[in-house]
């Protein structure tokens, strides 16, 4: 086995901690056992390591027999089976993932293996529909597309040596730089970098019950926290080194950072913003079809400032998403303060950075964060993570997130 065999026995019990929680009413499942979980995950592994025609080997494959698939997937989950089913089984190995190399991408499409030691084989391909939309879903479903993700063990290669384990919409954890990383609640959330992120913007929630002020509040906050969301999905999916901050809306920031490519204009993010939450609620056909219309311009300008992020340097945004300047250098004094992990509820991990171990990027945002008030700075690895940096000015430390990509859910 080419990881250790201890992540096997990570993945196996992070699998059954999810299968008998109690608050999650999975079904009753059986649960893999454990030299099944590392034929499955050390061949996907092996996988994710080759090429195939000069090309990186991209896949993805659920778990089950097809006995189970059709006792547990097909009354609940599917209107029909569809599958393609292989006249003759496939050896389950990493060379034929690699012949197969793109045939199923986990968005809306995934191999079907089962077996043990000497006897694993792709036995068919399952489609199903892709899940909700971060911004702008289709709020409509018909019996004929009622097509769900297989709710078994489905692993998809992400990258080099890099896997996500899932099941239906959740994810278990994934596997990068050789250890296993369980998921826990997403750190956009209000209780973690949710908060500093609506600080920017004036929006807060009642102390005593947690719950936002308003329901404007709460429509204000949900779309906002729904556009940073789509920003780090698409810097996910990019697996591009690149740094983006968002700043109060103050003169004096640009004080703290220089770039060839400063820019005055708007991309008219705060208007879409603002005609989503209007949208948003709308019970008559013709208000939904304009809130498609403004999620999917809304979505692309997103895209837009990701594509800025791309150059050298930091992507500098005001609360509103405004564009101050882009590949721009951090100019601050060396962070010399506490630096403390950020809270996550519920989880098991107690994963720490050690900035001194960092590049560059990391540690000018560090840095920027530190000497400017209310600065978030999000930096992404090509090597997978996302991290949240920023101020708690009350407590006068840094606080960091390890990683801000969607964790819990697809």
């Amino acid at each position: 086995m080419l990881l250790n065999s201890e992540i096997a026995v990570e993945l196996h019990n992070a699998w059954s901690a999810d299968q008998n929680h109690p608050r999650k009413g999975r079904d009753n499942r059986p649960i893999p056992s454990k030299s099944e979980f590392e034929i499955f995950l050390d061949t996907m592994f092996q996988a994710s390591l080759l090429q195939e025609e000069g090309k990186n080997v991209s896949s993805s494959v659920a778990w089950v027999s097809k006995e189970d698939f059709k006792k547990y997937e097909l009354p609940k989950w599917r209107h029909t089976d569809l599958c393609l089913y292989f006249d003759t089984p496939i050896e389950f190995t990493a060379k034929n993932l690699a012949k197969m190399n793109g045939i199923a991408n986990g968005n809306s499409s995934a191999l079907l293996a089962h077996g043990g030691i000497g006897s694993a084989s792709f036995w068919g391909i399952c489609y199903f529909e892709t899940e909700l939309e971060t911004i702008g879903s289709i709020p409509a479903s018909v019996e004929c597309s009622r097509h769900f993700a297989p709710d078994c063990p489905t692993i998809t290669i992400l990258g080099v040596g890099s896997v996500e384990i899932t099941r239906r919409n959740s994810r278990i954890g994934r596997i990068e730089n050789g250890a296993f990383l369980a998921s826990h609640a997403d750190v956009l959330s209000y209780d973690m970098v949710g908060k500093y992120l609506l600080s920017l913007i004036g929006v807060e929630t009642d102390q005593e019950s947690r719950c936002y002020k308003s329901i404007e509040d709460a429509s204000i906050a949900r779309t906002y926290l729904s556009c940073v969301e789509y920003l780090i999905e698409i810097l996910s999916q990019r697996k591009q080194g690149a740094t983006i901050v968002f700043v109060p809306d103050s003169d004096k920031v640009r004080n703290y950072f220089e770039s060839a490519w400063r820019v005055s204009g708007t991309l008219e993010i705060d208007v879409l913003r603002e005609n989503k939450i209007r949208f948003s609620s709308a019970k008559d056909m013709s208000g939904v079809l304009f809130d498609l219309k403004v999620s999917k311009s809304l979505r692309n300008r997103l895209r837009n400032l990701v594509d800025l992020a791309r150059m050298d340097g930091a992507l500098i945004l005001t609360p509103d998403f405004n564009v101050l300047g882009f590949g721009a250098k951090l100019k601050s004094s060396k962070w010399t303060g506490e630096i403390c992990r950020g809270p996550i509820p519920y989880s098991t991990s107690n994963q720490s950075i050690d900035f001194n171990r960092l590049g560059t990027r990391h540690n000018s945002a560090l840095n920027f964060v530190g000497e400017v008030d209310g600065a978030i700075a999000f930096v992404s690895s090509s090597d997978g993570p996302i991290r949240a940096i920023t101020r708690d000015v009350s407590k006068k430390r840094v606080l960091y997130w390890p990683d801000c990509r969607e964790s819990m859910f697809k």
